[in-house]
């Protein structure tokens, strides 16, 4: 069998921990050259320059996409819709200049979308992992969607999500349930020292360390600013150390990582990051809690038996395992939560733990896109909708 160019697209920090063991397998594939296409975060400055981990893996980056300046002035809703054009219009030349045979796409950024709808004309199948899941707080859920329908072959995380891809009209044989492949980049540096990280970071080693990884309800962005604050104002009664990560580019996204910045300033016991890095599990391991609303939390916290305080609707609608505690924005509220999660009764009770998003299919990656390599693309292509 020719081998078949697959164009993989990583956004940032935000999807690296979910291509880095898809690459690793999919590497071992001799029947796929992988063509690796480095967009928009992974060279902010402001979010870690990620694009550095890539490097790091020994993976080669064929193209590279950065965030254009000049369409992320004035309000993020309308940066947004402007870098969605823009990335549409950068994909369309990738496809018109390069033989790109397939094309794998994780999750539900927009900038993922604008390669989904650049791809069409093209008549390039598409691989989707992370499809059927929901999010109601959040407008990716409606990018996420659209990605399903645009794509052609879906590996997703749970059977009830795969079930929600049939559900959108899509045949049963084109869906594979393989786990959140996030799962299995789970390793944890031996050479990390809890110690040495305390002090880059200036956190008392005597204390008990609180996560803080929070975004924006994209489809409530207007309370971002009151959401945050009562987040602050939860966590002010606690003596521990807090350390918050930086958001992504997203609906008020500098409004969160501005008043961050802002209420580190006056308490000793407060940092930021802008990215972890390849010690993001290791935190992990030593932190406490983790307190906001990202995937993280959902995925891959519960493998490591950390509790999770969940504020909101973002995450709404996804599978959660027993160490995720739901709040709403309630000072009084996530105060009782955050302390409930530190007792020892529920601490015993999450220690046995079993995943929901774990799946030893993911294993049998290179089997199955093998057997979907050997099918004629145009069969691929030619979808039609699957009625219930």
């Amino acid at each position: 069998m020719k081998k078949s160019n697959l164009m993989i697209v990583t956004l940032g920090r935000v999807d690296w921990n979910i291509w880095h063991p898809i690459i690793k397998v999919l590497k071992e594939n001799k029947n796929l050259k992988l063509i690796v296409c480095a967009a928009g975060m992974h060279f902010e400055k402001s979010l870690g320059e990620s694009f550095k981990e890539i490097k790091k893996d020994k993976i080669h980056i064929d193209h590279r996409i950065s965030l254009d300046p000049l369409k992320k002035k004035g309000k993020e809703q309308l940066h947004i819709s402007k870098q969605y054009s823009f990335y549409t219009q950068k994909f369309t030349e990738i496809f018109k200049k390069n033989n790109i045979d397939y094309l794998a796409l994780v999750g539900d950024r927009f900038e993922s979308l604008a390669a989904a709808t650049a791809s069409i004309p093209f008549r390039i199948p598409i691989f989707h992992f992370h499809g059927g899941e929901i999010s109601f707080g959040s407008i990716d859920e409606i990018n996420r969607h659209m990605i399903t329908k645009a794509s052609h072959i879906h590996f997703v995380s749970t059977e009830r999500y795969g079930k929600r891809v049939n559900q959108l009209g899509e045949e049963k044989w084109r869906i594979k349930n393989i786990g959140a492949p996030s799962l299995n980049n789970i390793k944890f540096k031996k050479n990390f020292s809890k110690e040495k990280f305390f002090k880059k970071h200036n956190l008392n080693v005597q204390k008990k360390l609180f996560i803080v990884n929070f975004n924006s309800e994209s489809l409530n962005y207007v309370f971002t600013k009151k959401q945050i604050n009562i987040i602050f104002k939860s966590l002010d009664t606690f003596d521990v150390n807090i350390l918050f990560t930086l958001t992504n580019h997203d609906y008020a996204s500098s409004i969160i990582n501005n008043q961050i910045k802002n209420y580190c300033k006056s308490r000793k016991n407060c940092k930021w990051t802008s990215f972890l890095g390849e010690n993001y599990f290791n935190v992990l391991k030593i932190s406490n809690l983790m307190i906001g609303n990202s995937s993280s939390g959902i995925l891959e916290a519960s493998h490591i038996k950390l509790p999770v305080i969940n504020i909101g609707d973002r995450q709404k609608g996804r599978i959660k395992d027993q160490n995720v505690i739901n709040v709403n924005y309630d000072i009084n509220e996530i105060r009782k939560k955050i302390i409930f999660s530190q007792k020892k009764n529920f601490l015993s009770k999450i220690q046995n733990l079993k995943s929901s998003y774990f799946n030893k299919n993911f294993k049998n990656l290179n089997k199955f896109f093998n057997e979907y390599l050997k099918k004629d693309k145009k069969y691929l292509l030619n979808k039609i909708f699957y009625d219930l």
